[in-house]
């Protein structure tokens, strides 16, 4: 999955890849060239298996954050932009012992000005909804 932004807020496309088999999050940020930088990897542990990445501030401090679902073992993990180093901090939620995500989607389907994450888990033949202001401490 890829999906491009601007996460440094520099009025420049970056781009964010995440990938079955890989247990790294990849950020290429961008030049206003339109060339990228060598790529960044940002580990989510080791034996993910990335197969969905979303972007949102999901903390509310202004700042773009990445959240990936992990195919195998059903966690959500989101690695949070802060300061100087960004998504060095890391906040991850399982979905259940027999979770196997397919898809994911962010909204704020509450209203509550927090976004929330939707996956589709096919371990349990359901869609969950993840309210992150009660699920996670981010």
């Amino acid at each position: 999955m890829i999906v491009i932004s601007d996460l440094n807020d520099d009025n420049v496309l970056d781009i964010v890849v995440a990938s079955i088999g890989f247990d790294v999050v990849g950020v290429l940020f961008g030049y206003v060239d339109g060339s990228v930088i060598e790529q960044t990897a940002y580990s989510t542990r080791t034996g993910s298996d990335l197969i969905a990445v979303a972007i949102g501030d999901f903390n509310t401090d202004n700042k773009l954050d990445i959240v990936v679902v992990d195919f195998l073992d059903g966690n959500i993990v989101v690695l949070l932009q802060n300061g100087s180093r960004p998504f060095q901090s890391m906040s991850t939620c399982s979905t259940g012992e027999y979770s196997i995500l397919l898809y994911m989607t962010i909204a704020d389907l509450n209203n509550d000005n927090h976004l929330d994450i939707i996956v589709i888990n096919c371990g349990y033949d359901n869609i969950g909804v993840y309210y992150l202001d009660m699920v996670m401490e981010l």
